[in-house]
């Protein structure tokens, strides 16, 4: 039997994308081997980009959010149904899981300003109707509300076709909602403009069973009682690379989060610009007695109840003025409860309140005590320090004779004297030398 050889390939011959057959091309660029096949293997690649898109979507933390809430409420028809306003949602849920350190610490929830249990009405889940407040103090404002503050839904405009019970699957509520914004092209769409992935929870689990059979893996039964902990270290080992769990960050101070929430609750109440205002005046003063209540937590940072209890005692009437404020109070009566809390201060300062009217004259003082800690991050201080600089960029004498002086100027505009060590364009304020 005689075997003849195969001829070679032609130099311009390579195998198509779509269906791996040979073809001729005529440009070295050509990758299919006709349009119909070109076009198969796109609307393919799209349908799978899809549907890793809608899966990212089903199994984000922030969708997991929003069932929950609609299970709270009763209906999917709380959520907001542009893409302007699930991105502004999802920027105030991230910044409530920030404040709370990305599960470091419980001190902060995101608050309804108007409730959700109400006998007329429903709480809407939309950034202008949330606030990241104090987690006790929103405990003891329950249904609570302040008259037309916040966004709501009558009941009677209410559908049965989106009605969620609370007892109602995770799954099934995800569906509704996926149904409600409008389909699965917008929420893929959601799903690309937000950056959503899934849980960690999600991501390790899918891992551990597309994971090769091992002794240390048990049952998906069992893996779906673990904790997202137990599961992260259960992967390390399988992949001997050691645990991925770890924190991500340190929470915020109660002055920060309020900084930061007025701040953006002023773009739909233009009044509360006059409190940041105030607020920064006193920052020093208020971000000194946070600090102490933060530091005194007994689960973060080793501290004692007793402690943790006078710490907060000594800020509360600020804290639940904050708290009021940010529910829908008045500003006026937020700027006296801040001129009494001061009242004993040795050097005010007359803060200009523009047209709103208050009790008493707004006095706000120079700060009691220093903080040794970075302050960089100020708003007072952030505008002194040069744009673009970085970590410990080298400068010139002069250059910081020069910055030095900038930031006694801006804080005797405040009435505060300045107590500064300026090292390598890094400020700090009465620093000892353990911190330097």
């Amino acid at each position: 039997m005689q075997i003849y050889p195969v001829p070679p390939a032609p130099a311009n011959c390579k195998p198509c994308k779509h269906c791996n057959a040979p073809f001729i091309f005529k440009s070295a660029k050509a990758l299919f081997c006709s349009d119909a096949h070109k076009k198969a293997w796109s609307r393919a690649r799209n349908k799978n980009l899809q549907a890793k898109r809608q899966y990212r979507f089903e199994t984000s933390a922030f969708t997991f959010f929003l069932a929950d809430s609609c299970r709270r409420s009763g209906t999917v028809q709380i959520l907001p149904q542009t893409l302007e306003e699930l991105q502004d949602l999802h920027a105030v849920y991230k910044y409530a899981l920030r404040a709370n350190g990305y599960g470091e610490s419980d001190g902060f929830s995101l608050c309804h300003i108007f409730p959700v249990k109400h006998h007329f009405f429903i709480g809407t889940l939309c950034a202008q109707n949330l606030v990241v407040a104090d987690r006790e103090l929103n405990g003891i404002h329950s249904n609570s509300f302040t008259l037309g503050a916040g966004t709501k839904i009558s009941r009677m405009e209410l559908r049965a076709k989106w009605f969620v019970a609370e007892t109602e699957g995770k799954a099934t509520t995800v569906k509704k909602i996926i149904e409600y914004l409008g389909g699965v092209e917008f929420t893929t769409t959601v799903a690309v403009r937000l950056k959503l992935q899934p849980t960690t929870r999600q991501a390790v689990l899918d891992w551990l069973l597309a994971a090769p059979a091992s002794p240390l893996i048990p049952s998906q039964t069992v893996l779906a009682e673990m904790t997202t902990k137990a599961l992260s270290q259960l992967k390390g080992e399988v992949s001997n690379k050691g645990t991925s769990y770890m924190p991500a960050s340190y929470e915020l101070t109660q002055t920060e989060v309020f900084l930061h929430e007025v701040n953006r609750l002023a773009a739909y109440r233009p009044e509360l610009e006059t409190v940041v205002a105030a607020t920064h005046a006193a920052f020093s003063s208020l971000f000194a007695l946070s600090i102490d209540v933060q530091l005194a937590r007994p689960c973060a940072y080793g501290g004692s109840p007793a402690a943790y209890t006078a710490a907060r005692e000594a800020l509360a009437p600020i804290t639940k003025a904050q708290f009021d404020l940010l529910h829908g109070g008045e500003v006026g009566t937020f700027l006296d409860t801040l001129c009494s809390f001061f009242s004993g201060s040795e050097a005010p300062i007359q803060a200009n309140i523009g047209t709103m009217q208050t009790a008493t004259a707004l006095v706000l003082p120079t700060a009691p005590k220093t903080v040794p800690i970075l302050l960089e991050e100020s708003p007072a201080v952030q505008e002194a320090i040069p744009r673009g600089a970085s970590n410990k960029p080298k400068r010139s004498f002069a250059e910081e004779l020069d910055a030095e002086i900038r930031l006694e100027e801006l804080l005797l505009e405040m009435g505060t004297p300045p107590i500064w060590a300026v090292a390598d364009n890094r400020i700090y304020t009465d620093v000892p030398e353990w911190n330097r």
